[in-house]
């Protein structure tokens, strides 16, 4: 019976520890955000604690437990070594003049000796059931208490998680050491030694992992970290990039929308000479597209005569047209235009006889498809994943002004509800947006 009460009072004096140290630490939160790890403390510290007072003569245990819990704790709370020594040996004060407080009762009050409390083991129990009543209440008073005291709190952690995985494992390994020659001469408490050593050892083991967990957890944030600010920069420079183009196109629109309203004669021939002069379109020629939406064949037919000056063949076939789609006309043209010239900057560079570009679009199961595929160069896996990334290219981007052609993509066709999906391999590559169609109206018309 006082083997098994001396356990449950180990057990509860370490969790009124635990419950005095992060009080006095002010992080009341710990106990319910890491319950598992207060836990583990307990079932720890009431393993070792009952296994120090067999192996070690009665008063010399304090030592080893003292050494092996400040350790555990400092590592726990990956605190400041000095603070930990300081509020372990608070609560070891406190608790000791608790307990001093009842010999002195009995002494004086009851009129008992002193020996007999310390050496009865019914007065010890009795004892024992006050002094561990006492010092619960102490520490539920103190943790309710929101007492803050600066000195103890650590602001800023600075320890390094594997500086505290050396310390504990080599202050355990020096306490072992010292262990094993204790019991060389004390061969009867040999078992408990192993079933200590062996405690130890698993819990340095789960010790280990948990550290390597959180450094690699604490490299992936970082490594998050980076990324978002690089993202955010290279946004930045592509806003300040956007804004510089468009006060240029502006300028050129405004310059053709002047002209469109002047009253006189040969204007067509001359905003024809302008545009022509600003987009390097020197001799063009036209191609037959009736793709449902204006705008789109004015550009297709652009791209055309870009496709016949780089040797590349522009195939178009709109079998559904665009106005069954559910977006709208001028982000069609973003669409398309941007994964052309995605295709352009691609197949520009292989040594092949026949180059192509094809656009197809089709209805099907409800839902409208864009279908442009090229014959070059195979998209990889990894590329894949990247290749809607604001500012990636697979070419020299050291100006950081490449590579936002298709996260503009990508960003217009989520907005109209649509997605976007490569399908790549050494014989072709395909983009294929996949849009909602506008009615029940428009398939019925297209299927006529």
């Amino acid at each position: 019976m006082y083997e098994v009460s001396e356990i449950l009072f180990t057990a509860l004096e370490g969790l009124i520890f635990i419950v005095a140290f992060v009080s006095l630490s002010d992080c009341r939160d710990y106990i319910l955000k890491h319950y598992r790890k207060v836990i583990f403390f307990v079932v720890f510290y009431t393993i070792y604690t009952y296994l120090m007072s067999i192996i070690f003569p009665k008063g010399l245990q304090t030592i080893p437990i003292a050494i092996l819990t400040i350790i555990i704790l400092n590592f726990m709370f990956n605190s400041s070594l000095v603070k930990t020594l300081i509020k372990y040996f608070l609560y070891l004060m406190a608790m000791s003049l608790v307990e001093l407080f009842l010999v002195v009762f009995g002494v004086i009050v009851l009129k008992l000796p002193a020996i007999f409390i310390i050496n009865n083991d019914n007065a010890v129990f009795i004892c024992s059931i006050i002094a561990k009543l006492v010092e619960a209440i102490a520490a539920l008073v103190l943790y309710k208490s929101n007492l803050s005291i600066n000195f103890f709190i650590d602001k800023e952690s600075s320890n390094s998680r594997f500086r505290q995985i050396l310390i504990l494992i080599s202050s355990v390994l020096f306490l072992l050491v010292c262990l094993n020659i204790y019991i060389t001469s004390n061969p009867d408490k040999l078992l408990a030694f192993n079933t200590f050593s062996f405690i130890v050892y698993a819990v340095l083991i789960i010790a280990v992992v948990f550290v390597f967990r959180e450094v690699s957890r604490l490299e992936l944030l970082e490594f998050a970290s980076e990324l978002e600010k690089e993202n955010i920069k290279q946004l930045i420079e592509f806003n300040e990039m956007v804004a510089k183009e468009r006060h240029e196109y502006k300028n050129h629109l405004n310059t053709i929308y002047g002209l469109c309203t002047l009253n006189k004669p040969d204007l067509n021939e001359k905003i024809k000479l302008y545009i022509n002069s600003y987009a390097n379109n020197n001799d063009t020629r036209n191609i037959a597209i009736d793709s449902g939406n204006d705008y789109v064949d004015a550009i297709i037919n652009v791209k055309y005569n870009n496709a016949i000056r780089k040797g590349i063949n522009l195939i178009v076939d709109f079998d559904a047209p665009l106005s069954s789609a559910k977006i709208a006309e001028d982000v069609a043209v973003t669409i398309i235009s941007n994964i052309i010239e995605n295709a352009f900057e691609s197949i520009v560079t292989i040594d092949k006889e026949k180059k192509y570009i094809s656009i197809q679009t089709y209805i099907d199961k409800n839902n409208y498809f864009i279908s442009i595929s090229n014959n070059g160069p195979m998209i990889s896996e990894s590329d894949k994943k990247k290749i809607f990334n604001a500012g990636f290219s697979t070419k020299d981007n050291s100006t950081k002004k490449r590579g936002f052609g298709l996260s503009i993509v990508l960003a217009e066709i989520e907005r109209f509800g649509g997605s976007i999906t490569i399908n790549s391999n050494d014989e072709v590559t395909e983009f294929l947006v996949s849009l909602k169609v506008n009615s029940q109206q428009s398939i019925s018309q297209v299927a006529l």
